[in-house]
């Protein structure tokens, strides 16, 4: 499929040229799933330990790389093989092999065993100018670059050395952030309008590119078609290019199926019993079991919804660098202040989550949100010290800490209804307050 070539050393030109060559000839000829590269690995596996069994009670240097470094082997075999069991279909070639391990292939042979990531990324990149590969392709990138190094192995044990010097390469390699650089889905989301995707963190922005690859499935179409007219959409509205993976997937309103099928799971339940009842005491008295029924089969419903649906991970701004200035956040505890002990408790938490809480930077405010108790009167007695308690401690924390943190207490208004002065709404009025 390409000109094989073994290079001790290749600059990244022309490790690019290499990549765009294997990708003008690496025609996908439809998709298949990892039954038969399951098998391969098989037999790699049986051939490897065969060589292992060779090699035992050998000197030579290549047998003490192999025999030294086995465990690396099995342990790859592993990560390999639950790898391509949690893969559905992938592109395959002509020849049947999965398009992704021809890469990798290819690859290996070419720089001879060994894998930087400098020269990953050129190859990567040449091949991506010819053929886009799939989100799926690239998670599995990794353990097919091992696979592919381990079949070098199998063939010829005198690349020992390099083999698994390329395996210790790889432990160190930041996979996440390479297969960032090369994915054509990334690059398209990156041109988000609202700005908003180029600062998520990495997981975040994992979610995305995976909900680009299920819409793309379902819409039968690539999924850099499927990136770009999300992108076009949110562009159209000005708006930010996750709301049409999500809330519009690709412009389009979401099924209400689960809502019917939630309501269902309550009302069905309800209603077959509530008629076994009219139907046992033959008159409206089962009526009255329609109501506790009802309850229980909502119950019911939010069980079953919590074990058998996923929760979702909500996505997330990356401040692993702290907290911008236009991001300023202020976090408050919502706290009914009784006595001193009390208020000194409240500013011992705060510290407790300003230490948890560092990396987020200055830009991160802390604060205790009080209210007094109720009583007859808007101000009582024991007012004073509770305050004085709190603000001497609050006032401490800022001296320790250069500020970052504050005291804040409602007045007391009148409830007609209950005849008292207490905190409006409690906590909710607090938020509201606030």
């Amino acid at each position: 499929m390409m000109e094989k070539k073994r290079l001790d050393t290749m600059e990244p030109g022309a490790l690019q040229a290499l990549g765009k060559q294997w990708g003008k000839a690496a025609g996908v000829s439809g998709r298949g799933t990892s039954n038969r590269t399951l098998r391969e690995l098989a037999g790699l596996e049986k051939t490897l330990e065969k060589r292992r069994e060779e090699y035992t009670g050998e000197m030579a240097p290549a047998a003490e790389w192999l025999l030294d470094n086995f465990y690396l082997v099995r342990r790859d075999l592993g990560r390999i093989r639950e790898a391509l069991r949690r893969k559905r279909r992938l592109p395959r070639l002509s020849g049947g092999g999965l398009r992704v391990l021809a890469l990798t292939d290819a690859f290996t042979e070419a720089c001879g065993g060994r894998a930087e990531v400098s020269m990953l990324r050129a190859f990567l990149r040449g091949a991506g100018e010819e053929t886009d590969l799939e989100e799926a392709e690239l998670g599995l990138l990794e353990s097919a670059l091992r696979m592919s190094l381990l079949k070098r192995l199998a063939r010829s044990p005198e690349s020992a050395e390099a083999v698994f010097t390329g395996i210790r390469a790889l432990d160190a390699m930041e996979f996440s952030v390479l297969l960032e650089e090369v994915s054509p889905v990334e690059a398209i989301l990156t041109r988000d309008p609202a700005d908003v995707y180029p600062r998520m963190d990495s997981e975040s922005r994992g979610a995305y590119r995976r909900r680009v690859s299920r819409l793309a499935r379902r819409a039968g179409m690539t999924e850099t078609a499927a990136a770009k007219r999300a992108l076009l959409l949110a562009e159209a509205g000005k708006d930010h290019v996750g709301r049409y993976l999500f809330s519009l997937p690709l412009g389009e309103k979401p099924g209400r199926k689960r809502y019917a099928l939630y309501f269902a799971a309550c009302l069905l339940p309800a209603a077959v019993l509530t008629g076994l009842s009219l139907a046992a005491f033959r008159n409206s008295a089962g009526l009255l079991a329609l109501l506790p029924l009802l309850e229980g089969s909502r119950y019911l419903a939010d069980w079953l919804a919590g074990r058998l649906c996923r929760p979702v991970r909500l996505p997330r701004l990356d401040y692993s660098r702290g907290i911008p200035p236009e991001s300023r956040t202020l976090g408050v505890s919502v706290l009914l202040l009784r006595s001193p002990e009390e208020a000194r408790e409240a500013a011992a938490r705060m510290e407790r989550f300003r230490l948890a809480n560092r990396d987020a930077g200055e830009n991160l405010l802390l604060g205790i949100l009080a209210d007094l108790r109720e009583g007859p009167r808007e101000r009582e007695e024991g007012d004073g010290p509770i305050l004085e308690a709190a603000a001497e401690e609050i006032g401490r924390l800022n001296e320790k800490y250069g500020g970052g943190f504050c005291l804040l207490c409602r007045d007391r208004s009148w409830s007609c209804r209950d005849r008292v002065w207490r905190g409006w709404e409690r906590k909710r009025g607090a938020i509201m307050d606030l």
